[in-house]
């Protein structure tokens, strides 16, 4: 989802997604070592057990044990080292940490700003601004909520009146009540954003 589909910044910050990757032969080998499996596959007479084995012997970059692959490789890795826990050639333990580590979710708004998703959404306060000797300087009556990155944009108007907002500089980590100054060329019809409603 794109962060101007959700409701609320809340929703934003809690929406969780897949996260799939490969494993390298140096994570498998990890995993084999770490979950009592290494010795076992080796002693294994098994032709699978065997094939696996060569496979990381053999200079493969990268297995895959991801649930969603279009072309369900995955899911047949997965039932591979599966039989191999059944015959007691890998470790539970063993399996679980390589489909675990294949096969996550992440949060990837989770540290979104208010200013962020109000961006997103097209909902953000503008605050007139100005440029004094290449500078552009704003005020801040208040603390913010949090630190963020307010962007200056200059405003331009075209014949038949509509207009577009284009992004000349931007501010960074802007939290406390102070002043904040930044180099920023000059034009007319100048703003900042201002989610917080604090820039006087």
């Amino acid at each position: 989802m794109l962060l101007k589909d959700f409701a609320t910044l809340a929703d934003a910050r809690n929406h969780t997604e897949p996260h799939e990757r490969m494993l390298s032969p140096d994570m498998v080998i990890n995993f084999l070592t770490v979950y009592n499996s290494l010795d076992i596959l080796l002693a294994s007479t098994d032709e699978k057990a065997k094939g696996l084995v060569f496979a990381l012997q053999s200079g493969v970059t990268e297995f895959n044990l991801m649930n969603s692959h279009p072309n369900g490789i995955g899911r047949i890795q997965q039932q591979l080292i599966g039989y191999l826990v059944s015959i007691g050639a890998l470790t539970q333990e063993c399996f679980n940490a390589c489909v675990g580590y294949s096969n996550t979710t992440r949060k990837p708004y989770e540290y979104i700003t208010k200013q962020d998703f109000n961006t997103a959404k097209g909902i953000i306060s503008l605050k007139p601004v100005t440029v004094e000797q290449g500078f552009c300087t704003i005020v801040l009556s208040a603390d913010a909520e949090e630190k963020h990155n307010p962007q200056v944009y200059r405003k331009v108007t075209f014949n038949d009146g509509s207009f577009e907002y284009v992004r000349v500089a931007g501010f960074r980590d802007v939290e406390l009540a102070k002043t904040y100054r930044i180099q920023c060329p000059s034009h007319e019809d100048m703003y900042v954003d201002d989610a917080y409603g604090v820039v006087s």
